[in-house]
């Protein structure tokens, strides 16, 4: 694809709008000679796509557009041409919220927000392709990066804190993983539209020890070589079984951002049920604050193997006989009547004759 969009001169001057327009259709030219794939102008404007298509006919277009900007294309403003296409910028690492981060937590959940927000990008994909009936192609934005550390040596860097902890995320399980769900997400969202360019293939001045694949430093996470030699994003030739075939966005994210690599202990099992106690785990035991008593088997029990009806079971000591349990029973049903009878006589006494004063009704 050939990119036309430098709108300054070799001295850093604007060009006026007849050399862009010169420019536009020495390019369009070019590429219809050449057989280019597409050509990529450097403005969006009739003017300039009425220039290019005398140039080239039946060469694709690609109009660079920001995704907010996709609701004011209109195909017709192109006299219907089907060979138009929107090259949206799908940048994700443009504002402070989107890249500051001041710690290791902070680091993960930004990540997590990231895998979130590559699904919603589907939507003005499908709105400019439904209802304005251009096709979006996605010239920038699809990268692993989520911040712009690969800015950090530069004068007009900021350091908001997001790239003091990348050395954690090198032979991180939690970062690979992550990092494989947002570029499949990425992938089935882009896939959506009429395609897309990731933000370089490989990286120029490399040393000559650098391990192709290994993720040791920013910049690798916006070179398709190293991110695919890492095994981070989904297979670009279909042989392979993927989640990218439209599900990736099925589900958000894991959120496991608060414990990254860390792992939690098992729980304990229940403890076992001590009754009116406590479970000591200090001491393996059940603890009480009056310790339940001792249940003694009454010898008749043992010696006969029934079960007795009494009113209450007589207590043994060493060297001493008790009457048998039944007896004892019978004997306290004895003496409950007799008190019972006592206490009738005593009553009958007292009452005397009171209720001579009184007439019986007939």
């Amino acid at each position: 694809i050939l990119v036309a969009v430098d709108d300054n001169d070799d001295d850093g001057n604007n060009i006026t709008v007849d050399q862009q327009a010169a420019d536009t259709a020495a390019a369009a030219a070019f590429a219809h000679e050449r057989n280019v794939l597409a050509l990529t102008l450097p403005a969006s404007t009739p003017a300039i796509v009425r220039i290019a298509r005398a140039a080239a006919p039946g060469l694709p277009l690609l109009l660079p557009t920001k995704g907010s900007e996709l609701q004011n294309l209109n195909k017709s403003e192109y006299d219907g041409d089907d060979d138009i296409f929107a090259a949206v910028q799908m940048e994700h690492s443009t504002s402070v919220a989107d890249v500051a981060s001041s710690s290791s937590i902070e680091d993960r959940g930004k990540m997590t927000y990231h895998e979130s927000m590559a699904c919603i990008a589907r939507s003005p994909i499908e709105y400019s392709a439904c209802y304005r009936d251009v096709p979006v192609f996605v010239s920038n934005g699809f990268d692993l990066s989520i911040d712009d550390c690969i800015h950090q040596d530069e004068d007009r860097f900021q350091d908001f804190g997001q790239c003091g902890r990348f050395n954690e995320t090198i032979d991180s399980g939690w970062w690979k993983r992550h990092r494989t769900s947002f570029a499949e997400r990425q992938f089935s969202t882009f896939e959506r539209g009429a395609g897309w360019s990731f933000a370089a293939w490989k990286l120029f001045g490399r040393e000559e020890n650098d391990v192709v694949g290994a993720i040791d430093s920013p910049a690798k996470l916006l070179s398709l070589r190293d991110v695919a030699a890492a095994g981070l994003i989904p297979s670009l030739t279909g042989t392979t079984t993927s989640t990218t075939n439209n599900l990736s966005c099925l589900n958000g994210p894991i959120n496991d951002a608060a414990i990254g690599d860390e792992t939690h202990p098992p729980s304990p099992a229940p403890p076992p049920d001590c009754g009116n106690g406590w479970w000591n785990s200090a001491t393996s035991q059940c603890d009480y604050w009056i310790p339940p008593e001792d249940r003694v088997v009454p010898p008749a029990a043992v010696a006969g193997g029934g079960t007795l009806a009494g009113v209450g079971v007589a207590s043994t000591s060493s060297g001493s006989s008790s009457a048998p349990p039944t007896q004892v029973g019978v004997s306290a049903m004895a003496g409950g009547a007799v008190a019972a009878l006592v206490c009738m006589v005593v009553w009958r006494r007292f009452r005397g004759t009171s209720d001579q004063a009184y007439t019986m009704l007939r």
